[in-house]
């Protein structure tokens, strides 16, 4: 029997098994690339988280710390029970990273220290992600760290990224007397700024135009495939 003669013999059981893997592979091409476009979009996201409080600590010791310690004000920890004092840079960075985790359902950004002051030893914030994160910046500053997570049955983007010392952060911590290290440089990595951002962000467009796609190249798939079965209905009534 030749191969046309089968083909036509079985035409519609190869037919329907074409068609069906036909859009399996849509299926599951579009599924990747929509797990792929969350992932760059979740990626970007925390970027700009990062880089917003690392240019916020930063201004904030550029303009307001320096200038208050001039005039005779103090930076501290616990600036609430002390008159004429200020938070030091990195007790506002924690906060505001504490008060974005209230606005944003599962979001939450911090800073932690591989020279924490003494109040912050024990910190519960150095997890096993963030003590990762401290050991790749000791070989790699200038790169982020990351890492994709199942955290409380959510799927979520763990972002970190150094804290390097600038000059003015260098000026008060070394003269700092509560300060645990005296001896910091311009370009030393003092600890980590990082993220927890989960994936499942419904409002995220990209990734709804991705998955309106998938369900419209399916039900497509589904109609050109009974339109064909019909077709070939047809013909064999013919």
């Amino acid at each position: 029997m030749s191969v046309k003669v089968w083909l036509r013999k079985n035409f519609l059981p190869v037919y329907t098994t074409l068609a069906i893997l036909a859009l399996l592979v849509l299926i599951i091409s579009n599924i990747r690339l929509m797990g792929s476009i969350q992932k760059v979009s979740a990626l970007k996201t925390a970027e700009i988280y990062v880089s917003s409080l690392e240019k916020f600590r930063t201004l904030y010791t550029s303009e307001v710390v320096e200038s208050a310690v001039k005039n005779g004000m103090f930076a501290r920890h616990d600036y609430k029970d002390h008159s004429n004092s200020i938070p030091l840079p990195a007790t506002l960075t924690i906060k505001l990273g504490e008060e974005i985790g209230r606005q944003e359902d599962g979001l939450s950004a911090t800073l932690v220290s591989g020279h924490p002051f003494k109040h912050r030893k024990g910190d519960v914030r150095l997890d096993e992600f963030n003590q990762e994160a401290l050991d790749f910046f000791r070989d790699s500053p200038n790169r982020p760290f990351y890492r994709f997570v199942l955290k409380d049955d959510r799927f979520m983007l763990r972002y970190s990224k150094a804290d390097i010392m600038r000059e003015s952060c260098v000026a008060c911590h070394n003269s700092h007397p509560q300060s645990p290290k005296t001896d910091w440089q311009v370009g030393d990595v003092r600890g980590a700024l990082s993220v927890s951002l989960p994936l499942n962000d419904k409002s995220n467009q990209s990734v709804g135009i991705v998955r309106e796609r998938i369900i419209s190249s399916s039900i497509l798939g589904i109609l050109l495939f009974l339109i064909g079965l019909q077709l070939v209905n047809w013909l064999k009534e013919e």
